[in-house]
């Protein structure tokens, strides 16, 4: 079998030394250009809650949007981003809204 990988399962099996278990699962692996260009070039890395964080900080989402749309990913049976992960974020939101509010 082939398939094409995004960044995600690259950085994060990567950051685990795991790499070869996609190789060992699907035989062939194809990372795409802009993939590669992402994780080995820029080496950087945007989740979907890094992109929610970086749209509220450019005031591009309001504070109880980024909390309705986190809630919604923990809600959500087909979005597999951990809830202690996702309520970390919201938590870290909160504390630089706070202190915002307090200068």
């Amino acid at each position: 079998m082939i398939v094409i990988v995004n960044s995600g399962p690259v950085m994060a099996l990567g950051k685990l030394g795991l790499l070869e278990l996609l190789t060992r699962l699907y035989g062939q692996v194809r990372l795409p250009t802009a993939v590669y260009t992402e994780v080995v070039v820029r080496g950087s890395e945007k989740g979907t809650l890094g992109v929610i964080v970086q749209a509220y900080r450019a005031k591009l989402l309001r504070f109880d949007e980024v909390r309705t749309l986190v809630e919604a990913i923990i809600a959500r049976d087909d979005i597999w981003i951990a809830e202690g992960l996702c309520r970390k974020v919201l938590a870290k939101l909160e504390a630089e809204r706070a202190d915002k509010h307090n200068v």
